[in-house]
């Protein structure tokens, strides 16, 4: 298979809140609902709680970030290519202040 590239841009999203701490009066998302809410960006899905089919449901706490770019790269890779992927995505971020965060999924077999 060869190696294919596919990209997207969300408009005007709000990310739910993720903490590892305890913040009294919050309600943040766990570790599982932020992976399905990066799977949802990533399919192009309702992240608004309009739709009944196909939206993500969590209630709790919210941050507007704007607009996201989904980049897809499907083909098969070595574990050096993925680490050296990784690694210029975080040497970018370092030099863009104003981006809070980024997901990072590889979905692997053996």
């Amino acid at each position: 298979m060869p190696t294919a590239i596919k990209t997207h841009q969300e408009c005007g999203l709000q990310v739910p809140e993720f903490s590892l701490g305890e913040d009294v009066g919050k309600e943040f998302c766990t570790g599982a609902e932020l992976v399905e809410f990066m799977g949802m960006v990533a399919l192009s899905c309702e992240t608004e709680e309009d739709e009944y089919l196909n939206s993500y449901d969590f209630c709790g706490e919210r941050r507007e970030i704007g607009n996201v770019k989904v980049l897809h790269w499907r083909g098969l890779f070595t574990t050096a290519q993925v680490e050296a992927v990784y690694d210029a995505v975080r040497e970018a971020l370092v030099k863009e202040a104003h981006v809070p965060w980024f997901g990072f999924y590889v979905h692997g077999f053996s």
